[in-house]
């Protein structure tokens, strides 16, 4: 996390995975995720939410078009292209996966992604509808919690 006196250090996770994206290692960085957050914790410092590669948004999508293309490279099987679509890091290669956020700008690709994440049912129209209006109105991203009760309650 680039964590030191004064200018800090170089965060030893970036520099990993750049050192892997570049060709210049091979590293395993399946258990990165864990280090990064375990560094954190330890120090009592928060991840930025828009921090490379580990920020709890940056593998996060909240429109359509992004969750419809990752829906797609799902249903043709090529799990390696759903985990790297619009990602220049793919999340497995990191310990992540992907999240599909509900808001203001989602269409029906992410209500049905977001169910496949969290393991629900698909959902039927009228209920995707439901969850896209209520986005729309009230201008947010929804919670997780509220899209399970817009769509099951």
């Amino acid at each position: 996390l680039g964590i030191g006196e004064r200018a800090g250090n170089v965060p030893m996770e970036l520099l990993l995975v750049n050192s892997n994206y570049r060709g210049h290692s091979e590293r395993n960085l399946d258990s990165l995720a864990n280090y990064v957050r375990l560094g954190a914790s330890m120090t009592n410092l928060p991840i930025p939410v828009n921090y490379p590669c580990f920020g709890a948004d940056v593998l996060t999508t909240q429109t359509g078009v992004h969750a419809a293309a990752q829906l797609k490279a799902r249903e043709k099987g090529e799990s390696w292209l759903e985990d790297a679509v619009y990602s220049a890091v793919p999340a497995k290669t990191i310990g992540r996966h992907h999240e599909s956020a509900v808001g203001p700008m989602s269409g029906k690709a992410n209500v049905i992604w977001f169910c496949h994440i969290h393991g629900f049912p698909l959902p039927s129209p009228a209920q995707m509808d439901k969850v896209l209006n209520h986005a729309r109105d009230t201008g947010r991203i929804l919670p997780p919690q509220e899209v399970i009760q817009i769509l099951f309650h």
